[in-house]
């Protein structure tokens, strides 16, 4: 079951894009995919993620992801609680995002996980960012989140399989 919902606050400067994803995995096994940097790149293929580790694992962990030659957006790790939530925020403006955070969290339930990730973020060049957002950004972040949130159900359902 997944659920993609936009919402919009601050005074419609800041968006607000939610997923909700059911897995079929435990937290641990989904933990590890999404703070691991190689798999990062499997969920989002568009990006290459790089960084001095190859694990997220620890709060101020700074990591890059590039876009198709087209940008380069840097991150913060804000928070990190093991098997629970992953967040992290573009420390440098990118191409089109003033500010961007995500949270990602993790709820176990009796027959899977819950995976949630919420993204906030704002729009450079003030109206015409918004209505390239309304007709063009979030469109394509939703598209792409939930593609990525379908990969990631795969592999950790796949994960779940092996260790079985």
């Amino acid at each position: 079951m997944k659920k993609i919902k936009q919402t919009n606050f601050y005074n419609n400067k800041k968006h607000c894009i939610k997923i909700s994803t059911f897995i079929n995995s435990t937290p641990s096994i989904i933990f590890k995919a999404i703070t691991n940097l190689q798999l990062l790149n499997l969920f989002f293929p568009m990006y290459v993620f790089y960084s001095d580790k190859k694990i997220l694992n620890e709060i101020g962990q700074e990591y890059t992801a590039k876009l198709n030659n087209l940008t380069t957006e840097k991150y913060k790790v804000i928070t990190l609680e093991k098997n629970s939530i992953l967040s992290a925020k573009l420390i440098s403006p990118s191409l089109i995002f003033r500010e961007l955070a995500y949270i990602h969290k993790l709820t176990p339930t009796k027959k899977g996980t819950i995976s949630e990730e919420t993204i906030t973020y704002n729009v450079k060049y003030g109206t015409l960012g918004e209505v390239l957002n309304f007709l063009i950004i979030t469109p394509l972040l939703k598209y792409y989140i939930k593609k990525a949130h379908n990969k990631l159900k795969v592999y950790c359902e796949s994960q779940n399989q092996l260790t079985n």
